[in-house]
């Protein structure tokens, strides 16, 4: 997922909705499409104001690293580290074992914060 995101070529583009069920599970895809098409057709940011695989708008990443997984209770965490703008940050994706394989089901940002938190803040 990061790799197809660096180059620009990730799901979180308007178009790319194939690729939103390729990487995260249904009901976030759903969201993350929902938010995409509203945005586009009112003119104006959605609830993905920045990038969510770094949680900035403003990047300059360094030390990237995927950890090793955890799987408990049919869901898997795993953490991803990095830096930016001098700023350590850890992020936690939620994965969740479909039909169709693992798909991202949430992204943990710290502080109470996840994805499916902000979309939920919206409705």
């Amino acid at each position: 997922l990061y790799k197809v995101h660096n180059q620009k070529r990730g799901p979180f583009h308007a178009g790319h909705r194939a690729l939103l069920y390729k990487y995260f599970d249904k009901r976030l895809a759903d969201m993350i499409h929902k938010d995409e098409v509203t945005s586009a057709a009112k003119h104006d940011v959605g609830v993905i104001d920045g990038d969510p695989l770094y949680d900035a708008q403003d990047m300059e990443i360094k030390n990237f690293a995927i950890g090793q997984a955890s799987v408990e209770n049919g869901k898997a965490k795993v953490p991803v580290t990095f830096e930016n703008l001098g700023d350590k940050k850890t992020l936690i994706f939620t994965l969740v074992n479909s039909s169709s394989g693992w798909r991202i089901s949430d992204i943990d940002y710290g502080e109470g914060r996840t994805l499916v938190g902000e979309f939920k803040d919206t409705e």
